[in-house]
């Protein structure tokens, strides 16, 4: 989120991070005039009390479809996400950007948000990464922009066609540069591929190489399929065969995307690439064989931190839209939406409303996608 704010010209004066995963001397690597801390206890922060923006990316696993209702990581996550709304509520920025999942909202719904940041104008927006110009078609996120209500800020959305493929994204790297850019190594064929356990037979470990030769003969899209411990076949979730001149699915942590053209996992510049990153944004940590080699599965706190990236597309967006609005200039946009609607967005958006009126009330309702059906008389237009 951080690149998209410095990409629309905001200094960038630090980062309070307490998850480990990213933890790794990235930021400092890459921010080298700004903090880096783990925590900061709230009295600590009415020094930047007032600042322009604060971005922000809490654990979203609690809203999450594929998270596991037994585990006790969810109440964590819960405190997590609730610390980060004290802080920022402490330092009253004037705006704020929070990303997470539409889910959010059922439990903490538009009243809840009414209620605890009465000063705020808040925007609940259902973002398709892939029409602000990100290769991943199924990216969509919930943003949470918040903005003071003396600000008269209004949000507006400037989604677009994209006919980019992997192809244009990545493929001045197929074959090429390894070890020459940061990030970008060949992927080791020799050692044992975690994921391929019970490739051909059950209780069977296979190698790289095999999984390689594997794909080489499924058609792109396709998951690799395993022999289960209880004898069923079953598809590896995201161990999955890009498509070169489409769209790319949504990389996550643990299981590799397979490059269409290798049959190999894409390299961390690849997924950085994909992601929106710049190539002279370095992720720090990452574990290279003597022979110049990567291997995934030795590297999967670096997947995991390119999973959990928030394309940069949209934050630079956004980004860029705040910073016009602070300097009092016009930020040019159609006012275009493509991406179908979400239930609980739209709820809680009718909530909210019910509950607080917004600064500039007439162009935020004519720029929200409810005003053909909003029944609020508040509207005043």
């Amino acid at each position: 989120m951080l690149i998209g704010a410095k990409a629309a010209g905001f200094k960038v004066i630090g980062n309070l991070e307490s998850r480990k995963d990213f933890q790794t001397g990235t930021f400092e690597a890459n921010f080298k005039r700004s903090f880096f801390m783990k925590d900061a206890p709230l009295e600590s922060l009415s020094e930047f009390k007032g600042i322009d923006l604060v971005m922000s990316h809490p654990p979203c696993g609690l809203f999450s479809n594929l998270k596991n209702d037994k585990d006790n990581t969810m109440d964590e996550s819960s405190e997590l996400l609730l610390n980060t709304l004290r802080k920022i509520k402490k330092i009253s920025p004037r705006f704020f950007v929070i990303d997470n999942l539409p889910k959010l909202l059922e439990k903490y719904d538009g009243k809840w948000w009414a209620k605890k940041f009465p000063k705020y104008d808040i925007f609940f927006e259902l973002i398709p990464n892939y029409y602000y110009g990100n290769i991943q078609a199924r990216r969509t996120r919930l943003f949470i922009i918040g903005a003071l209500t003396k600000e008269k800020f209004v949000f507006r959305p400037n989604e677009k066609e994209n006919n980019l493929t992997m192809k244009d994204v990545i493929g001045d790297l197929y074959k090429k540069k390894y070890g020459k850019l940061p990030n970008h190594y060949k992927h080791v064929l020799k050692e044992k591929c975690s994921k391929a356990f019970g490739l051909h037979k059950m209780k069977i470990q296979y190698s790289w190489a095999d999984a390689k030769k594997y794909f080489e003969k499924q058609k792109e899209g396709h998951n690799l399929l395993y022999h289960a411990r209880d004898g069923k076949i079953k598809s590896r979730f995201g161990f999955r065969k890009g498509y070169w001149h489409g769209p790319c699915g949504v990389l996550i942590g643990k299981n590799a995307m397979v490059h269409p053209r290798t049959n190999l996992p894409l390299s961390i510049r690849e997924r950085l690439r994909i992601q929106g990153a710049p190539d002279d944004f370095v992720l720090v940590g990452e574990r290279i064989n003597k022979d110049g080699t990567w291997n995934h599965d030795k590297n999967l706190e670096m997947t995991r931190q390119t999973g959990r990236f928030i394309p940069v597309e949209f934050c630079t967006y956004v980004a860029k839209l705040i910073k016009a609005h602070i300097k009092g200039k016009r930020f040019p946009n159609n006012n275009t939406r493509i991406q179908r609607r979400n239930k609980i967005i739209d709820e809680q958006k009718m909530a909210y409303c019910k509950k607080h009126k917004y600064g500039d009330q007439p162009m935020t309702c004519h720029a929200c996608w409810l005003l053909d059906e909003c029944k609020l008389k508040k509207r005043g237009f």
